[in-house]
């Protein structure tokens, strides 16, 4: 046996004998506040401050919200969508009833579900046409002070990864995906669809909802990337070095700590640094971190895995077993298996949080 293959079965070793003394994950959240909540307080005083007439102001939110369960009946209809005539009427209504600001206001929520019908339809091109419509319309409002649409904007450069990796252009959905997140943590644009990102006068507006909109929209990258490589198994797809390898962000908060170290230890296990890969999971699995971080967990033991299961190593069987009970009953990997939550929609309007949304595709 070589002196690194010794040295990596004495950290499987140790990997076996801390398996079993993990700590579960919390249900405290180290955010203090609900960022899209907090978004919703916000964008009411911006709409308030723009137009001045709660009445229109009601009228434009009821009409808005009719989206959802169009969008809903959409997903549940899968590859089969219905047609778009209930979305037809209403956008009609809307052109009836609306007008100026308010009515682009309305006219870009459904925008997005109309993406959502072309999307679930396999029409790619279609879904990124209408994704970016949307993102010209908030432009345009943001330019006006609706500063919290930002992240309607951002939610449909998320929605377009998506378009991107179903449409067979994985490393454009990649390169979007890293700039996204570079925008967030950094301020930087990137290739991101919206001339409002290069304006970080903008950026700066409302950091505690950005910060939060950040942490969750990582997350729901990750599971992009899962979720690819998971029908990609067959293929060599460095989805992680397209999309996370080298995003770098200033760490200070206890949130933006785990992300970078999540990143540092998936870099350690693709540039094929074993030991320190499985010495810094270690240290990563034995800090308790709050539930919303299990899908960082779950990427980096399924990494454990494979490790575990080379053929000389011969306590295999009982690591594997051990990292397999980890990954299904403590984080009930399985759950995240069936569910991208990329798919889901991470800004939304209030009073309603729908089983889907208008940018829910799986």
């Amino acid at each position: 046996m070589t002196k690194s293959n010794l040295s990596l079965h004495l950290h499987l070793d140790k990997l076996l004998e801390k398996c079993n003394h993990f700590p579960a994950s919390t249900k405290v959240s180290n955010m203090v506040y609900n960022f899209n909540k907090l978004m919703n307080i916000l964008q009411k005083k911006e709409v308030f401050g723009l137009v001045g007439n709660q009445q229109l102001i009601d009228q434009t939110h009821s009409l808005s919200m009719r989206f959802m369960p169009i969008a809903q009946d959409i997903v549940t209809a899968g590859s089969k969508a219905p047609s778009l005539e209930a979305y037809d009427l209403l956008q009609e209504e809307i052109e009836q009833t609306l007008s100026s600001d308010m009515y682009v206001f309305a006219k870009q929520w459904g925008l997005s579900v109309k993406a959502l019908h072309f999307y679930k339809l396999g029409n790619y091109d279609k879904a990124f046409d209408f994704s970016l419509e949307c993102v010209i319309l908030n432009d345009y409002l943001i330019q006006q002070g609706l500063f919290t649409l930002l992240f309607r904007a951002a939610e449909q450069n998320k929605n377009i990864s998506r378009v991107f990796f179903r449409s067979g252009q994985w490393e454009k959905g990649a390169q979007l995906g890293k700039d996204l997140l570079s925008y967030l943590f950094n301020g930087k644009k990137g290739c991101l669809y919206g001339k409002i990102f290069a304006d970080k006068a903008v950026w700066k507006e409302i950091p505690y909802v950005r910060e939060g909109y950040a942490y969750e929209c990582f997350n729901a990258l990750v599971s992009l990337m899962i979720h690819f490589e998971r029908r990609s198994a067959k293929e060599e797809k460095d989805v992680f070095g397209k999309m996370f390898k080298g995003l770098r962000f200033k760490i200070n908060t206890p949130d933006r700590q785990i992300l970078a170290h999540w990143i540092y230890i998936k870099e350690l296990y693709y540039n094929q640094n074993y030991t320190r890969f499985l010495s810094e999971l270690i240290q990563f699995m034995q800090e308790p971190t709050s539930i919303q971080f299990d899908i960082l967990k779950i990427s980096i033991l399924s990494d454990a895995v494979k490790l575990a299961s080379t053929p000389d190593y011969p306590n295999s069987v009982a690591l594997m077993d051990k990292l397999n009970v980890l990954l299904e009953t403590e984080l009930k990997a399985n759950d995240f298996f069936k569910r991208d939550i990329s798919a889901t929609n991470l800004v939304f309007l209030e009073n309603e949080r729908p089983n889907i949304s208008a940018s829910r595709a799986s």
